[in-house]
């Protein structure tokens, strides 16, 4: 049976949960987000995640993502893998933030 870690990150971001979805949505294609349903890791398949996005205030919500990561050995727990796949993960969502700022400033610049 193959291995699996469940590597869980959030990040806060400047946006509404519609427009953070909407956004993630054109960043993000190997992850999906069922707005109906919240499923937890545990029913997530191996190598698959789920993405929340859960409203904070007015213009502000929290992206969490849970993922779902087996190492390319299946049967051995490979911790370096498994940081470098923790990482990327970091990785992805500043990558993400930035993404999401950068758009609104062409956006406030445009108007």
């Amino acid at each position: 049976m193959a291995y699996c870690e469940k590597i869980k990150r959030s990040i806060e971001v400047d946006v509404s949960p519609e427009e953070a979805n909407q956004e993630w949505t054109q960043f993000i294609v190997y992850t999906f987000f069922l707005p109906d349903q919240t499923p937890s890791v545990r029913e997530a398949e191996p190598d698959e995640g789920l993405v929340r996005m859960e409203e904070l205030g007015p213009d502000r919500t929290r992206v969490t993502v849970d993922l779902n990561y087996c190492p390319q050995w299946e049967d051995i727990q490979d911790e370096r893998e498994i940081a470098d796949a923790s990482r990327h993960l970091d990785w992805v969502l500043a990558r993400y933030k930035e993404f999401l700022e950068s758009r609104r400033v062409r956006m406030r610049k445009a108007a």
